[in-house]
């Protein structure tokens, strides 16, 4: 267990971890499903709808994968970063595990928290007419691009700063995207299997979500919470 927790120090696991609990906010997820569930409902040929699921989820990974990998580059070109990307490597280990336990503990106590709360309605995508795979990609691109309050701080205040400093930087956003796009197509493997079903999948996905969430949050907050002590305790005896 120690070795696991000490192997979050590597950029890579500690960027795909991100992605996957990024995803499985309840407002990222239910948004995502909700996409889904629109973009299936009109269709009789269950080819049709395949290839619309299969853009969609094209559409998320290149465009949040991109969005990152600009953001990173303007921040490595940007003088007034070049501080931040000093600070992160000298405080690296101590930011990451305040981050960490302020991540935990927002996605334990989300529900309590009315600003991380916001709605996503499909009424919002039913104004364009989403039937072609090229307006499932668009649709999967603006989905994408959705950051509810406690995605906001796990991309621009952790992925962001760190593929700044980190020397392979251009690659973690992608990663990112990577990670947080897997669940979305487990989900639209079972869109496939069930395409009927939508509704009752919604309603039991918005109940399992907020227990991954709480776990999730518990995870990060004893990982933060390791990294923490760790620092203060032991890293000055070094």
């Amino acid at each position: 267990m120690i070795e696991f927790i000490q192997s979050l120090s590597s950029p890579y696991l500690i960027v795909f971890l991100l992605g996957l609990v990024f995803v499985l906010d309840p407002c990222t997820l239910l948004s995502n499903i909700a996409a889904i569930g629109y973009i299936s409902k009109d269709y009789t040929s269950r080819g049709q709808v395949v290839k619309n699921y299969i853009f969609f989820v094209i559409g998320r990974f290149v465009t949040l994968g991109l969005f990152g990998f600009v953001l990173v580059v303007l921040f490595k070109e940007s003088v007034l970063l070049l501080k931040l990307q000093n600070l992160l490597s000298a405080y690296n280990e101590l930011i990451m595990a305040v981050f960490f336990v302020i991540i935990g503990l927002l996605l334990i106590f989300a529900d309590r928290l009315s600003f991380l709360k916001i709605n996503f309605s499909t009424e919002k995508i039913e104004r364009h007419n989403i039937n072609t795979t090229l307006q499932s990609f668009l649709l999967g691109s603006v989905i994408s691009l959705i950051l509810c309050p406690t995605n906001i701080v796990l991309f621009f205040a952790i992925l962001v700063p760190l593929s700044v400093g980190s020397v392979m930087g251009l690659f973690l956003p992608f990663i990112f995207s990577l990670s947080s796009t897997l669940p979305i197509v487990m989900v639209v493997i079972i869109m496939i299997v069930s395409l009927n079903s939508i509704d009752k999948f919604y309603k039991l996905t918005d109940k399992i979500s907020k227990y991954i969430v709480k776990i999730s949050g518990g995870i990060f907050l004893m990982v933060g919470l390791y990294m923490l002590v760790g620092h203060l305790f032991f890293h000055y005896h070094h």
